[in-house]
């Protein structure tokens, strides 16, 4: 991490946020001036996706949550073709966000509806798109965002469908700003239980 990178940081972190207005200011300023760093060395990790490593993924499923920034991550280190983004009213306008870091067009992505404990209407538009990409295998689903609830009918649904689970964690979370310490951020694979139950 260069000199110039830490000296941002450290500038973010002592922003005043004592108001709405100096909050979006102290956003605004993460989004210009770390993110584009913080994506670029993501991209360039070693994360270690054992299962993953020969696989080509074309298909991403992810459950949205109030921050858009660990589904930039994992969208950027994939690159799919065809993505659906399971969202809250809440949530939705944090696709825009994440638009402004990956290049999707319109035609490449999709956008459903879900409420937060509903989890039968998830599994329905997981199987939906599911069965309209063709039942192809090599998807990744991304169960950072959103509820408890969602995140574990995503799962759930992912695994009934063979998918690779993924999530994005970090190893230093900062409480106050409500943000991972920058370029602190990693992608975690799920394995498949069936390894551990195909016993029985």
């Amino acid at each position: 991490m260069c000199n110039l990178f830490e000296e941002k940081v450290l500038f973010w972190k002592n922003m005043d946020r004592g108001t709405p207005s100096q909050d979006a200011i102290a956003e605004a300023y993460y989004d210009n001036e770390l993110m584009p760093q913080i994506v670029s060395s993501f991209k360039e990790k070693d994360h270690k996706l054992v299962e993953l490593l020969n696989q080509q993924i074309k298909y991403m499923i992810l459950s949205v949550g109030t921050s858009y920034q660990p589904m930039v991550l994992s969208l950027s280190y994939f690159n799919p073709e065809k993505v659906l983004f399971l969202h809250t009213e809440e949530s939705e306008k944090e696709i825009e966000k994440i638009l402004r870091f990956i290049d999707l067009k319109s035609s490449d992505y999709q956008k459903s509806l879900v409420e937060k404990s509903n989890t039968l209407k998830i599994y329905n538009e997981i199987k939906r798109a599911y069965l309209e990409w063709g039942r192809p295998e090599g998807i990744v689903i991304d169960i950072t965002g959103g509820t408890k609830a969602m995140s574990s009918a995503v799962a759930m649904a992912g695994s009934f469908i063979k998918a690779n689970l993924v999530y994005v964690g970090n190893k230093n979370y900062l409480g106050w700003l409500k943000r991972p310490e920058p370029l602190s951020e990693f992608l975690e694979e799920i394995p498949s239980p069936y390894y551990v139950f195909k016993d029985i």
